[in-house]
């Protein structure tokens, strides 16, 4: 099941950049436009609007790489630019991956979230030589050796939403494919960052996306009942949500939470 994507607008985000002239002769409409650009197996959004000189920057937010350029640019013109600066711009980009990383984890640090709801995340040094965590339904407790950095910590809590998943699947799936009147093989799981499921027909092998811990339980569900109903129909066709609506009609309500706005 793929996630939606989607492309925010970058008004006010910019970033110190080179900058190229243009031929003084070139002219400009009022309106800009947009469209995106692969050089070098980089995807490159250009800006084109009224303005006389290009213009290099990457957004902080998501590292993503833009162009703004004269309104009559051409593509030759704006790759030989973006080339031209390739050594920058992998720079400014490790720079702001880097930073991304680093807030991922103060965030990581700040709780946990395991179906659809965030609670507190402790974590203490000790003089133990293993890890332990402890959940009491209100709190994450991890006791972590002194030597663990926070990137050990976080992968700490990943671990248990793992298993916390593992867990789940494995208490629903009986039922669940019973319901649907077919059986998996095996059930996986996997960091996804695309999809919430996928599944091997021949093999009956299904994988179910890592992210889906932090979503409401019927969310769950839904991956699960939707990659079952493959085993029937192979296609998202009339006849494949016929089915979904046959067997689990609450899958348009989990739609929503699964589907940015």
């Amino acid at each position: 099941m793929p996630k939606k994507e989607f492309f925010a607008g970058w008004e006010g985000f910019f970033k110190v950049s080179p900058k190229a002239r243009t031929s003084p002769k070139t002219t400009c409409s009022k309106k800009s436009t947009k469209t995106c650009l692969r050089i070098q197996g980089r995807r490159i959004w250009v800006e084109r609007k009224a303005m006389r000189s290009l213009r290099l920057r990457i957004r902080p937010d998501d590292a993503c790489v833009i162009v703004s350029a004269p309104t009559r640019t051409t593509d030759a013109t704006i790759i030989r630019f973006v080339v031209r600066h390739r050594a920058w711009l992998t720079e400014h980009l490790t720079k702001v991956r880097k930073q991304q990383a680093q807030q991922a984890i103060k965030r990581d640090l700040a709780g946990v979230c395991i179906w659809g709801q965030v609670y507190p995340l402790v974590y203490e040094r000790c003089s133990y030589p293993r890890a332990c965590v402890h959940w009491d339904g209100v709190r994450l407790l991890m006791k972590v050796p002194e030597h663990y950095r926070e990137r050990e910590i976080v992968a700490l809590r990943q671990a248990w939403q793992r298993r916390q998943l593992q867990q789940r699947i494995q208490k629903q799936a009986l039922a669940l494919e019973k319901l649907v009147g077919r059986k998996a093989h095996e059930w996986r799981i996997k960091n996804m960052k695309t999809k919430w499921g996928t599944c091997n027909i021949a093999a009956r092998r299904i994988w179910i996306a890592l992210s889906l811990v932090r979503y409401p339980k019927i969310c769950l569900e839904s991956v699960m009942v939707h990659e079952l109903v493959h085993f029937w129909e192979r296609y998202h066709n009339a006849r494949f949500y016929a089915l979904m609506d046959r067997f689990y009609p609450a899958w348009r309500r989990a739609q929503r939470y699964l589907q940015p706005a």
